[in-house]
């Protein structure tokens, strides 16, 4: 009588049952594990070849937790936004974008030009629209702060006091806090960024402030027939003149004929 013969493990029939599996995961879930199996990957790759792409690959791979949780939050942020709390919920933080890139953007005028940045309306609201996506940066990154500050811990607590422990949902939402934490970093980077002073960013605010905010005024006591001006409070004129090197501002009190740079 023969034997049965033992069965053989079947590598390619395996790895397609696991394959079936994945894509039967949400499209967020799929992204965090293959985020997971690259930063594993190249984590032990880096520990025994140190290299320039191994580096970029955890790169990669953190990043992939970033827009896992994008992919996880958006249709859940868009459903709440369609309500009629959204809506107004969506409405104030739009307004508080505007002010708060209003705000940076009377602060980088009045750096570059050292004159009041009310008095240059049209240069300050040109600003203020280019801030406007760093400003929705930071609140993005006001709104996840707390999320990982506060859910790390309270993830680990939870689960700490549960006779039970749901692996699943502990790794998910673990992954969830790392795209979040991620996510908000990335969007305090933006508006940092943008808010800074950069090379260049003085003379560009007094080139478009020159084109947009300075006029000519030759009937106006004391201003030149050839003058592009700006009137300021207590007597005190600007003016630009456009040169070789780039933009001249100059100040000085009206009825006099010296000007400082």
């Amino acid at each position: 009588m023969n034997s049965p013969k033992p069965s053989r493990f079947n590598v390619t029939g395996w790895l397609q049952s696991q394959a079936d599996k994945v894509a039967g995961l949400p499209r967020y879930l799929q992204i965090y594990l293959g985020s997971l199996t690259l930063l594993l990957l190249f984590a032990v790759v880096n520990l025994f070849h140190p290299d320039p792409f191994v580096s970029g690959g955890l790169y990669v791979a953190v990043n992939g937790f970033v827009l896992g949780f994008v992919v996880w939050a958006w249709p859940i942020v868009e459903a709440k936004w369609s309500s009629r709390l959204g809506k107004v919920t969506k409405t104030v933080l739009h307004l508080f974008a505007a002010l708060i890139a209003t705000a940076v953007a009377r602060y980088q005028v009045s750096s570059a030009l050292g004159l009041p940045a009310h008095d240059f309306d049209l240069t300050v609201a040109f600003f203020a629209l280019v801030l406007y996506l760093p400003a929705w940066a930071l609140i993005v990154y006001l709104l996840l702060a707390p999320i990982y500050l506060v859910g790390v811990p309270a993830l680990v607590l939870s689960s700490s006091f549960r006779a039970r422990l749901e692996h699943s949902a502990f790794w998910i939402g673990l992954a969830h806090l790392a795209g979040a934490a991620g996510l908000s970093l990335y969007a305090w980077s933006f508006f940092n960024w943008a808010a800074e002073d950069k090379p260049g960013l003085h003379s560009t605010i007094v080139t478009v402030a020159a084109l947009v905010d300075y006029q000519p005024a030759k009937d106006y006591p004391g201003i030149g027939p050839k003058e592009r001006v700006r009137l300021h409070e207590n007597g005190i004129v600007s003016s630009v003149e456009f040169t070789k090197e780039g933009v001249v501002l100059r100040v000085r009190q009206l009825g006099s004929s010296q000007g400082g740079a």
